[in-house]
């Protein structure tokens, strides 16, 4: 005979497996849940506890039952399927492909309310912080879009404001402190227009630190106004058809990893199409699909989203590319009893994280260069080394050089 303890678990498990929606990865409202249960003992707040109405300096834990009942909702929809309120979001093409226009019909889209792409946007004002293009060229083609698209601009007049920043200096960090106070909720999607731009002087977007406080600033800026912020960068140089979604992109792995969604806009095999993907969050990653460029306008095509892949030829180009930089790479590694710290090699050869990962374990593997891991105290990860090995020397696994260890 069960306990009523028991048959109380099971007759909930029950409810619930009724209840749910097993369509959905992420339900929209989670109120299901909100059967009351026993309040479970808390510990005393200490003087140091924040209050309802103040702050401190602690961060305190929330239970897993507050956490629920105070946040019974997703955040709300920007772009069905792709992103929502406070998420940002990286936009990644190559050089001259048509971005601008994909973020600009975006944006007519969200402050009309018409489709994008074939998904469904919520009406919310947009603003374009644009430190690529001159003010003229900006004007032009947000009214050759608006034109294509049948949009009278005056209608929306007010529906889109623009910063443009191109000539002034001004980087992400300062971004804040030189605009005018943006209130909570003002704009639905903030468009920021390029990333590489936005970097302080100084910055590599090979250094994955560095960009990580760069999104951990976006993260603020969309937590501060209550908008999404999509971010509008530059694809690597070279083939992208086999890499995976979340590696196309120049510089640190942090960019993708750091954005709530990754949309990506790749060749397709069809020369006049390409291919957009896209990695997200808070929603089931959709499915690719093919789009076209007809200037000013991108829009849906019913064609099999084939990505273009490296060719026998393009196999051998980047062989040879591979090579070059592989002979690059080692010229800027020291020979033992000397290394060079892996964060400095990467810095200095100039290419994405990806890349030289890539280039130093072929290295590795070809037994041209050896790595050295050394634990500094209270580090949470050993720092990575590299060196050419001296063939003079008869270096063992066992005898590292320069007081390193864990030579393999």
């Amino acid at each position: 005979m069960n306990s009523p303890q028991t048959s109380r678990f099971d007759d909930a498990n029950s409810m619930f497996m009724e209840s749910a929606n097993w369509d959905d990865d992420y339900p929209e409202s989670i109120a299901m849940f909100e059967t009351p249960v026993p309040e479970p003992t808390k510990p005393e707040p200490t003087k140091d506890a924040p209050t309802k109405d103040g702050h401190c300096s602690l961060i305190c834990p929330v239970s897993i039952g507050d956490l629920i009942s105070q946040n019974p909702e997703l955040r709300p929809i920007v772009i069905d399927g792709i992103l929502r309120r406070g998420e940002t979001a990286n936009i990644i093409a190559a050089a001259k492909m048509g971005k601008s226009f994909f973020f600009l019909f975006l944006a007519w889209c969200v402050c009309t309310g018409m489709q994008w792409l074939g998904r469904n946007v919520v009406q919310g004002r947009v603003l374009i912080i644009d430190n690529e293009l001159h003010p003229e060229t900006l004007a032009s083609r947000l009214y050759r879009v608006a034109m294509a698209m049948m949009i009278d601009f005056r209608d929306y007049a007010d529906a889109i404001d623009v910063i443009s920043l191109r000539g002034q200096n001004i980087d992400i960090h300062a971004i804040q402190s030189r605009l005018a106070e943006i209130k909570p909720g003002a704009y639905s999607l903030v468009i920021v227009d390029a990333l590489y731009r936005t970097l302080p002087e100084g910055t590599s977007e090979n250094d994955n630190a560095s960009m990580m406080q760069i999104y951990n600033r976006l993260d603020f800026y969309a937590s501060q106004w209550d908008c999404a912020i999509a971010v509008i960068h530059h694809s690597s140089k070279g083939q992208q058809g086999d890499k995976a979604v979340t590696d196309v992109g120049s510089g640190a792995g942090s960019i993708s990893r750091a954005a709530d969604t990754h949309i990506v806009l790749r060749p397709h095999e069809d020369p006049e199409l390409s291919v957009m993907e896209c990695v997200t969050r808070s929603f089931r990653s959709p499915e690719p699909i093919s789009i076209r460029f007809d200037w000013p306008l991108w829009s849906e095509v019913s064609v099999e989203p084939n990505v273009k892949k490296q060719t026998r030829q393009n196999v051998e180009q980047q062989a040879r590319a591979d090579k070059a930089d592989c002979e690059m790479m080692l010229s800027k590694i020291p020979e033992e009893p000397k290394a060079v710290q892996q964060k400095k090699l990467f810095e200095q050869f100039g290419h994405g994280e990806g890349k030289c990962r890539r280039l130093a374990g072929k290295l590795v593997s070809d037994q041209l260069i050896k790595i050295v891991r050394k634990t500094k105290k209270g580090a949470a990860r050993p720092m990575v080394f590299y060196y050419r090995p001296n063939v003079t020397l008869n270096v063992t696994p066992n005898v590292t050089p320069n007081n390193f260890t864990g030579v393999r």
